[in-house]
């Protein structure tokens, strides 16, 4: 009994040192270079660094309660632990997208004071931590555009409009890749700004810094799938540039924001050649006659004195007759969008040619 009593007595100051929860705060960090600056104008999110010095692990949704007071403002966060904190081992905790701050223009010098408390924690003299950062212009924050994928449609380059009556497909997906060439390492749900357009079309977007940041000579790859913000594609037989730029606070070098991908809308019609007429292969029927569109135009090349031109709605209502003779050429730009039918009928009631064609501006 008395043994069993000694080894008890012993074994308190060595069973108290095992169950003792130590958790230090290491570190406060926004996006910054290696000297804690930041520029003005940059959102930043907030990131601590905390390292378990007692011998216990740290579980699995264990609670790190922090807080982080700056320029008057307060934030206040409970973290749970998303993998186990073993003993010298080190983590670091963002306070995340919604706790975003903007650095002012009115700021010059921003202290950071943080808190934070782990229930069982033994050491209080460790839970605090301070760090000055300073706001400037005459920073090395330089972004560019490196590279633009078009992912869909497959199909846009060297796409055939045929003269118009075919309309090249939306985009729906692309991939950039935005590099950081400069100093500033961006953490975490920080924000950088960038545009995509195609000539006069353009939209702003901004980029929510993936998990692990971008440090300099990084690259975020961004994939845009809302078609309500990509740009529109001309129908316009030529050679575009579909393009992003990117609008980084105070950045050094301007000669290197944009980057462009090209692409050729093409129209090779040939009115001369049935193979290529679009939509609708015009017949060719007595008195060598047929039936096209050009320039927002139907044409008629015949050999027949005199006949009806008549063209249809895709309801069946005529929309347009009028009496012709030889080769002639009829104005569509009265009709709207959609589908019709084009027919000349002889007075003997012969039909010489029919054609269908869409309209679509």
């Amino acid at each position: 009994m008395n043994r069993i009593l000694v080894f008890l007595i012993l074994c308190l100051p060595i069973c108290a040192t095992y169950a003792q929860i130590d958790v230090a705060l290491m570190d406060i960090n926004i996006s910054s270079n290696s000297i804690n600056q930041t520029p003005i104008d940059l959102s930043t999110s907030i990131e601590i660094s905390i390292e378990n010095m007692g011998p216990n692990s740290l579980a699995v949704g264990d609670t790190v309660l922090a807080s982080i007071s700056y320029n008057n403002s307060l934030i206040q966060h409970a973290f749970e632990l998303e993998a186990a904190l073993d003993s010298g081992a080190v983590t670091a905790l963002s306070f995340g997208a919604s706790n975003r701050i903007k650095i002012l223009s009115t700021w010059d010098t921003i202290s950071f004071d943080a808190l934070i408390q782990v229930p069982g924690d033994t050491v209080d003299s460790n839970d605090i931590y301070s760090e000055e950062f300073y706001a400037t212009t005459a920073i090395n924050n330089d972004w560019s555009g490196a590279e633009i994928t078009i992912l869909a449609p497959s199909n846009l380059n060297n796409f055939d409009i045929d003269n118009g009556t075919n309309v090249p497909p939306p985009l729906s997906s692309i991939e950039i890749n935005l590099v950081n060439n400069g100093d500033v390492t961006y953490l975490e749900h920080s924000i950088l700004d960038y545009t995509i357009y195609l000539g006069n079309d353009e939209s702003s977007l901004r980029a929510s810094i993936v998990a692990g940041g971008v440090s300099g000579g990084e690259t975020t790859t961004r994939l845009v799938t809302n078609q309500a913000v990509l740009p529109s594609i001309p129908d316009s037989a030529a050679v575009h540039q579909l393009c992003v730029r990117t609008e980084a606070a105070q950045d050094a070098t301007a000669n290197n924001d944009a980057s462009c991908k090209v692409f050729t809308i093409l129209d090779n019609y040939d009115p001369n050649d049935p193979n290529n007429w679009p939509w609708a292969t015009p017949e060719i029927g007595e008195y060598n006659t047929s039936l096209f569109v050009a320039n927002d135009n139907l044409i008629v090349r015949t050999e027949a004195s005199r006949y009806d031109l008549l063209i249809f709605d895709l309801s069946g209502k005529a929309v347009h007759q009028s009496a012709q003779e030889g080769n002639a050429q009829v104005t569509l730009d009265v009709l709207s969008n959609g589908l019709y039918f084009a027919r000349i009928i002889t007075p003997e009631t012969t039909e010489l040619a029919n054609h269908k064609f869409v309209i679509v501006r």
